[in-house]
């Protein structure tokens, strides 16, 4: 569609691994074009306004409990460096997602043997990864097998021990597992950006007209914030400007897993003017305590 613009930013406290995507959360970027319709997109962005509580996202889960949860993980370090990662589900389920990376040479594909291991090398690069999903139970264990090489002979060489990190899936929701490879190279594994925030519109595609509702439905999935409320806002921002158009709220009750049912976000319109405008989510958590019993006076 001609005159549709789509733009990413960051916006986290927290430092991201990829410089292209923030972190948890969402921000919808959306433009609207010289026909009159509206194009936008989901991304991910958390405004953090308070620590998240200590307790894992899968603190007294139920035995059994299948979990379904998407993952990013990025790598890079000094230039001339190539590397090999290779993605094993020992009890669990693994589909690829896409490759990312900034060469020409990036298919955007990821490669899957015939038992469902992802196995990529690549070669010379700066910055290179992948999305990937997992479904199991909390105890289910991933192993990620990475290494950098820089003659091509090296990557024919057995892995060992050292080159193996296990995680269970309530290990990845707890945080960022980051793995040093020497020689300034590192990977970062961390949920992937809108998966523990997830946004939907309850369409195929996020076209709109002017001044049509903007339905929103908003699901706090597996997150660190455990037996809380999250007060949920929305804000319709222009590009480039701090002028608000409209801001609604709603609030999500996590339970002792750190997810909350979808809720609407409702009586919000597209703008009736051309022009590119954010959607931008944020997110306030509220410890909820319990009642507090003070003894009578005598």
């Amino acid at each position: 569609m001609a005159g549709s613009h789509i733009r990413m930013t960051s916006r986290s406290d927290r430092s991201s691994t990829d410089p292209y995507m923030p972190k948890d959360g969402g921000e919808i970027v959306f433009g609207i074009c010289r026909d009159h319709w509206i194009v936008c997109h989901w991304m991910a962005c958390l405004l953090f306004f308070i620590i998240p509580s200590p307790l894992g996202a899968f603190e007294g889960s139920r035995s059994g409990e299948e979990l379904s949860i998407r993952l990013r993980v990025v790598w890079g370090g000094e230039p001339g460096l190539s590397y090999q990662v290779e993605v094993e589900s020992l009890d669990g389920k693994l589909q690829p997602i896409r490759q990312l990376g900034i060469d020409p040479s990036d298919t955007g594909s990821v490669p899957v043997d015939e038992k469902g291991m992802i196995q990529i090398v690549d070669r010379s690069t700066r910055f290179g990864g992948l999305d990937l999903g997992i479904a199991g139970k909390p105890t289910s264990r991933v192993v990620f097998r990475c290494r950098n090489f820089k003659a091509e002979k090296d990557k024919e060489a057995r892995w060992n021990s050292e080159d193996g990190h296990p995680f269970t899936l309530r290990e990845l929701v707890d945080g960022t597992k980051q793995i040093e490879l020497g020689q300034q190279s590192v990977v970062h594994i961390d949920r992937l950006p809108g998966d523990s925030l997830r946004v939907t519109n309850g369409k195929d595609n996020w076209l709109y007209e002017p001044q049509e509702s903007l339905p929103l439905n908003i699901e706090a999935y597996c997150t660190k914030w455990v037996n809380q409320s999250l007060q949920v806002r929305a804000q319709l921002i222009p590009v480039g400007s701090s002028r608000e158009l409209a801001s609604r709220f709603l609030v999500l009750q996590t339970d002792d897993h750190g997810s909350a049912p979808a809720a609407s976000l409702e009586n919000l319109q597209a703008p009736s003017e051309e022009g590119a405008y954010e959607l931008r989510i944020e997110v306030e958590p509220k410890r909820l305590f319990g009642p507090i019993g003070l003894e009578r006076p005598s």
